[in-house]
Parts: structure tokens; sequence; C-alpha cells
């Protein structure tokens, strides 16, 4: 008997293709989204583990602000594997560089992939490093620390685990080996020694098991000190270096929290629908069955059996699609962020048997549930057959305005009437699709809106230039025919701490500009609204800024939001340090002198980086393409969805009213009328669902955003009113294609077979 069944279920599946593709390509969407988002998390996080243990990197780092022999016994006392190093913030023409003194037996936080055998007599540098300030292996550029000047020989390449971040945002790190620091410190100034540099070690690096346990006691310890010279304490994933990357898998891993979970209840409607419509048509084969001996448990699997195999068929197609695309489409995303080994797929994980274990799990209660009811009924009752059941009138149709309503719109109407759970679903499901595409097209808006915000309003230069040193170059710059105002300004790398410590930037401004529109004449700090977010500050709060070996304290006056710009903004005179300017906005006459200006600047002497706002705009939108391309997976998927949803749907309704379509035909409305009243029950459904999900365009978007934060933008969050028009139009225009294919087969539906069946 159960070989029976078994045959009866291949039987059912091919006759019943159409209606169980929707629960196969729902299924497929579903373990796609999961099994590709958790291998692109996967992926990421593996390739940085790799990077970590092949650079033996630290588990956390002690910063100080003077060397002090007590802090090093401190360190033995709690029998830790630690190194000395110094560690200093400084500045290579505009660009912000950290430098990292090894000594020749350094074995904590060092590089891989480096290009040549290395001692402490090289200097290694990053390649974004060469490409930011345009020089070669070989070539010697300059570094200003604190009032000094001096100069390093770049004699290797290197990827190195505190400088894993691509962006500009981010400063790049200098390796130097001990003898070639201390043969550059004594070009500067020969008088200094060994000794005076040993001065200069003012950090730790340290490997632990128990982090956080180690931080407490180092609190601990420097609260208790007379002379508390503690800068700062973190671990791994709160160090300033490393907080944005680590940052990101968290943000990978979050996404399995957003977009499948939205499918998975999406799944589930479809399987309800299916499966009800499955028993439904099953109802006197079930009678047949209970007659011929068939227990209650043979034909409850045989049913679930059907929905798990389909569920299984889905499952597969998602396991092989996922984690093949997903992750090469984020790669791009990674790719440009950072620095990290190539990522290789792979196409099994075990963690994948979840999603299916999920998937099947819905198929089988959703399956139990809806046949539990019609398994216990009698053989008699089964194969008698169900009576339409007679509903009352409700108030509406009971008015002569609906009599005017043509018949086949009315049918349609009490249909959705009769039929609430099936209209409830249709209503549900594109109310996912609706709040998906909000979201896909509102990240678009958001980008759009952040950078014209910007560009075109709070900073309003014409042309932003960079220099190699810090020197004016007010006056050369004055003389180009076109430029009509120049303003510079000095871009500093800094190290900014409040509740955590990040590398930053502080901007020291001229005390009036004309382009930077954002009031700063007052003491205290500006502060763009992603650095605050980061570090946890307020308006009103006080924070520190770390610049050379001083650190300087001021409350936050404001907080603006900038979508580039990113960092601390105050005026030159309002903070002791002294001013050198590094960088410069001008304003042209008009547009059509950008490129005869930009040439000019380029002829200027130490010029380190010229753009105009047009060539902004291209690199941003080189930036953010990116974000768009995972933008654009969002629409294809809930357009998919809608397909899905609205295809599963609307072969429903035209199953169920094959009785309704023959009666019309008999009473001799034409095909037009007959697909009329379909896609009227179905497009009503469906703009009710778009609207609603249309309030939950915002939300979603948000929670996308910020677990999809980029270093070199700061999210505004915007919709556009044509956004949720497009929208609107979208799924309803999906419904019509879809309902208009259903209205053409109603010609296939024969009026004697249709109307023999039971009433």
């Amino acid at each position: 008997m159960v070989k029976v069944l078994r045959k009866k279920v291949v039987r059912e599946i091919r006759t019943s293709y159409l209606q169980y593709l929707s629960v196969i390509l729902i299924a497929a969407l579903a373990v796609t989204l999961f099994t590709g988002i958790y291998a692109n998390y996967k992926n990421f996080d593996d390739r940085l583990n790799m990077v970590y243990e092949k650079t033996n990197m630290s588990d956390m780092i002690i910063t100080y602000s003077g060397n002090d022999s007590k802090d090093e016994d401190f360190l033995k006392s709690l029998d830790l594997e630690y190194e000395k190093r110094i560690y200093l913030i400084a500045k290579s023409g505009t660009v912000g560089i950290n430098i990292i003194v090894f000594d020749e037996g350094s074995k904590l936080n060092i590089p891989t992939e480096v290009s040549k055998d290395y001692n402490a007599s090289d200097v290694l540098v990053d390649k974004n490093f060469l490409e930011r300030r345009n020089i070669n292996i070989g070539d010697t550029f300059d570094i200003e620390y604190s009032s000094y000047t001096f100069s390093l020989q770049v004699t290797g390449t290197m990827i190195h685990p505190e400088a894993l971040d691509n962006s500009t945002y981010s400063n790049a790190l200098i390796y130097v080996g001990i003898d070639a620091f201390k043969d550059a410190i004594r070009g500067m100034a020969g008088f200094l020694t060994d000794s005076i540099v040993n001065i200069l070690y003012n950090q730790y690096v340290i490997k632990c098991d128990n982090c956080s346990d180690i931080i407490d006691k180092v609190n601990e310890y420097y609260e208790s000190k007379e002379n508390n010279n503690l800068l700062y304490v973190a671990e791994r994933k709160n160090m300033p270096s490393n907080i944005s990357i680590e940052s990101d898998v968290i943000q990978a891993k979050k996404m399995l929290y957003v977009f499948p979970v939205i499918f998975y209840l999406v799944a589930v409607l479809i399987i309800l629908t299916s499966i009800s419509q499955l028993i439904n048509k099953e109802k006197m084969n079930i009678g047949i069955m209970k007659s011929f001996g068939y227990t209650n448990r043979e034909i409850l699997n045989h049913y679930m059996s059907i929905i798990i195999s389909l569920c299984l068929l889905g499952s597969i197609i998602g396991i092989v699609l996922g984690p093949l695309i997903i992750p090469k489409v984020m790669n791009t995303k990674y790719k440009y962020l950072y620095q990290l080994p190539q990522y290789s797929v792979s196409f099994f994980r075990v963690e994948y048997l979840f999603s299916v274990l999920i998937l099947i799990i819905v198929g089988v209660l959703t399956s139990y549930f809806v046949c539990k009811e019609e398994i216990h009924k009698k053989p008699a009752e089964s194969l008698r057959g169900e009576n339409s059941a007679k509903m009352r009138e409700i108030f509406f149709e009971k008015t002569a305005l609906f009599n005017k309503i043509p018949l086949t719109i009315r049918m349609a109407l009490r249909n959705m009437r009769r039929k609430i759970s099936r209209t409830l679903m249709v209503v549900l499901g594109l109310m996912g699709c609706s709040a998906l595409l909000v979201c896909g097209f509102g990240i678009d808006n958001t980008l759009n809106y952040g950078l014209n915000l910007e560009i075109d309003e709070l900073i309003t230069s014409d042309i932003s230039i960079g220099y190699q040193d810090s020197v004016s170059k007010e006056e050369a710059l004055s003389k180009i025919d076109g430029v009509e105002l120049v303003e510079e300004y000095s871009e500093l790398g800094i190290t900014l701490k409040k509740d955590k410590i990040i590398s930053s930037s502080l901007f020291l401004l001229p005390d009036n500009s004309q382009i930077f529109n954002i009031d700063y004449s007052n003491e205290g700090f500006v502060l763009s609204s992603k650095v605050a977010d980061e570090i946890n500050a307020k308006v009103g709060d006080e924070v520190e800024i770390i610049y050379g070996n001083n650190t300087y304290y001021g409350k936050v006056n404001k907080i603006v939001d900038l979508c580039i710009t990113q960092g601390v903004f105050i005026s030159k005179t309002n903070i002791d340090i002294e001013f050198h300017p590094n960088a410069a906005w001008l304003k042209t006459t008009n547009r059509d002198v950008y490129d005869s200006v930009v040439d000019e600047v380029k002829k200027i002497n130490n010029i380190d980086s010229v753009i105009s706002n047009q060539g902004l705009h291209d690199r941003l939108d080189n930036i953010t393409s990116t974000i768009r391309v995972m933008t654009m997976t969002i629409k294809i998927f809930a357009i998919l969805l809608a397909i899905v949803v609205l295809y599963n749907l609307a072969l429903l309704n035209f199953d169920e009213r094959t009785r309704d379509i023959a009666t019309l035909k008999v009473l001799g409305f034409n095909r037009i009328e007959i697909g009329t009243s379909l896609t009227f029950e179905i497009l009503f459904s469906t703009l009710i669902g778009s609207l609603i999900g249309l309030l939950f365009g915002m939300p979603l978007l948000k929670a996308v955003l910020s677990i999809n934060e980029n270093p070199l933008l700061t999210y505004i969050y915007h919709i556009d009113g044509l956004t949720y028009l497009y929208t609107i139009l979208l799924t309803c225009g999906v419904s019509i294609i879809i309902n208009t294919i259903f209205a053409y087969l109603t010609k296939k539906v024969k009026m004697v077979e249709s109307l023999k069946s039971v009433d």
C-alpha cells in the first residue's frame, strides 16, 4: 500500500506541476538567500581569521602617553604574552599615517604577503599608500610628526592586520624597522641617542584568552596610579585600526535576520495555500483511500511527502545558487574596502542544512494542520463532498449601487469575501514584496540624497585640492584664471576618544568660511554624525582628541549629517594646534572652467590631488556602485517574490473558480469580461497589500543599511515620493500581467465537465 501511495505522489506532482512549481520557487528563493548570506558571512569571517592567524594578531592593545617601567612590571605580573613597540600617529603629505616601529624579534602583529624578506632596516607599506602618495618602491617620502619632519625610504609592500582598510577615511600604516627608524631620527636631529628613542615606546600588544578580565585589571591599575598615563585599552574588535572590518563581519551575519526571514514567512503562506488547495481537490480521494483501509497516518504522510519533496527540490536549487551568487556580489564591496585574501566558494556547509530543516518543518506543520480536519472525517463525508456555504449579505450588497456593478465584478467581490483566508495571503505576500521594493529603491534615494546634500548644499566647493606638504599655496591658486575664491584648511589624522577610541580626521577651518556652510564659530567641536555615533557622543558631551603626544579636550557643540566628509570640525583659532594648510577648496566663475582650472592646479609644485565637483560625483558613484549592486539584488528578489506569490494565488483562484467561469461562459460572457473578474479580484488584494507594505519600507531600509554600514559614507535616510509610485506600479503591473495570462486560459475551461461537480 505504501508503494501505491508513493506512485500517487509522483503522479500528483506531475499533474499539478504548475501549482507545485510555486512551492519549489519560493523554497529555492528562501534557501538561496539564507545560504548565500551565510556563505558570504563565513567567507568574509574565514578570510579575516586567515589574516589574523598568519600575522599572529594580538587579542588586545594598550596605548599610553609615556614610557613607564612600572607598566611593564604590571604586565609581567599578569603572566601574559606581550610585546612593547613604538606607535606614532603622523602625516605624509595629506595622508594620515600610523607608524609601527618593530624590532628584529617581533612575533605579534607581523605583516603578511610581504614583497621581500625584511629585517629591522626595512620600511614596509601597503600598496594603497603608494597609490595615495603616487610613489613607488625605492622612493623616499617625508613624514610630519608633531613639530618634527623626517624621511623614510620604501623598501617593500605588505598586508598588515592593522591596515586592512582601503578607505581614505582611515590612516595608512607604515611598518618601520627599529634600525631604519633610528637612522631617520638621527638624520633629523643628530643629538638623539638610542636611550632617547627608547622613551618613545608607548604601546603593548598582548595575547590573552580572557581579554575582558585583563582589561578590567588594566583599568584598575591605571586608575590607582598617581601618574595615569593610559590613553586607551581595547580588545581586538574595538581596536581603532580594526573596528571597521570587525563591524562589517558582524553586519554580514546580521543580514541573516532580515531578508531570509521575509522570504520564509512568505514561504509559509505559499505552502499553506498550496496544501489547502491540494486537500480541497483531494477530498474525495481521501474518502476513497480511507474506504480502502489506509490509516490516517498513512494518508497524512502521503500529503506531507509531497510538500517535503517540493521543499527538498527547491532547497537543492537554493543550496547551489546561494553560495555561488550572493558572496560574489558582496565581494565587490569587500574587495574595494579591504585587503583580504581571495575568497573561495564553499558549495556545502553543515549550516545550510539548517535552512532546509526550517523549510521542511514549516511544510510538515502546515500540511499537518491543514490535513488534520479532513483525515478525521468518515469516508462517506469525504466522498459526499462539501456543499457551498451560504453567506449572509452584507450591507453594501443590499444597496442599489452594488446591483449596478457588473456581474463579473460582483462575483469577484463575493469570492474575495468567501475566500477571506486566500485574500489575506495575497495581502500579506504583497506587503513583503512592496516593502522590499521600497527598500531597494530607497537605498538609491538615500545615497543620492546624501551625496547631493553635502556637495550641493553643505560643502559647496567646485574643486577640492590636497597638498603634498603643509605650505600655503593660496597666492598661486588665486592667480589661476577662473578661480573666484580660495579657502585653505588643514586635515589632520587624530585619535578620537569618548566611550570608544577611533581613528578619525580633524579639520582646522578658516574663521569664516564661504564654502563650509555649517556654523562652527563657537568654541568646542562640530562632529559628523557618523563619528559621533561611533564614539557614542551627543551634543554637550566632552571628547578627547589625541594628536601627536598631546591630548585636547572639548565639548561637542553640534552634530551634522555629512555623507562623505567625516571627522571633527573646528576653527583654526579655537584649538591650540599650529595651523599649516594641507588642503584647499576652490570656487570658480562657472562650470565651464573646471577642466582648465584643474589642469593649471596640477602644474603647481607639491599638489597631491585635485578633483572637480563633477569628478567627485563620478568617484562617489564608483564608491557606491557596490551598494547599488546590492540594491539591484534586493529589487530583483522582490520582483521574483511578487511573481511567485501572485502566480501561486492566481493559479489557486483560477482552479477554484472553474465552476464560476463555466457558469459565466454558459450565460454568454466573453473571455475579456470573465478575465476582468479574475484580474479584479487579485489586483484589488495586490493594491491593498502594496499600500500597507509601503509603510514598512522605511523601517526595512534602516534595518538593511544599519547592518551594511560603509566606513566611507554616512546614510542620511530618505525615500522619494516617486519610489512609492514605482512600487505600486510594479506590483500591480506584475499582477495584471499574470492574471491576463490566466484570463486567456479561461477559453480552455470546459463548461459541461466543470458544472458536473457536487454542489
